[in-house]
């Protein structure tokens, strides 16, 4: 479970949104100046975001649909494991990379988390397992803080958080 969890905001960022795969996606934000990147680590989950001015709904749909509608589809799943599998042979070739991964390990008394990941560890990684995951961290927007800095008039974001942050589900675990 440990390799799906770790990977699952990674999966769904690289998979789209809704009923929109990543490319069609990129394709209808085309022009636009808006990201919105979801994340889980150790500790805490979130989204992280930016948009201009003029963009900011298409950001707060984004946000939204993070919550609501994410997806991993079979064909990012197996490219996005791919790329990191490249990406870890690559690293195993790297002295540098061996002293420290050393390190890491010692420095984290061996523990599971602080294990150097390897070709062999993507095996773990399950596309139902970290959807479900993914789906589990975001299911309660009640435990999330909102932080909004910038070029924006209150008065007019107002509507949008009213519509999109206050629509999404509240379990108040």
């Amino acid at each position: 479970l440990f390799v799906s969890a770790s990977m699952s905001a990674s999966l769904v960022q690289n998979s789209g949104v809704g009923k929109f795969d990543l490319m069609q996606l990129r394709k209808m934000l085309a022009g636009k100046v808006v990201n919105v990147t979801p994340f889980i680590g150790e500790l805490s989950e979130g989204l992280n975001g930016s948009s201009s001015v003029k963009d900011l709904e298409t950001m707060f749909q984004l946000i939204y649909l993070s919550f609501t509608s994410p997806r991993i589809d079979s064909t990012s799943f197996i490219s996005f494991k791919t790329k990191i599998q490249n990406y870890l042979i690559n690293r195993g070739a790297s002295p540098e990379a061996a002293f420290q991964d050393t390190i890491r390990v010692t420095l984290g008394n061996y523990n599971y988390r602080r294990q150097p990941w390897t070709v062999n560890t993507l095996d773990g990684m399950d596309i139902d397992r970290s959807l479900n995951f993914y789906k589990a961290r975001f299911a309660d927007a009640s435990g999330f803080t909102f932080v909004f800095v910038g070029n924006f008039d209150v008065e007019k974001i107002k509507p949008l958080i009213e519509t999109y942050l206050g629509g999404l589900t509240s379990l108040n675990r």
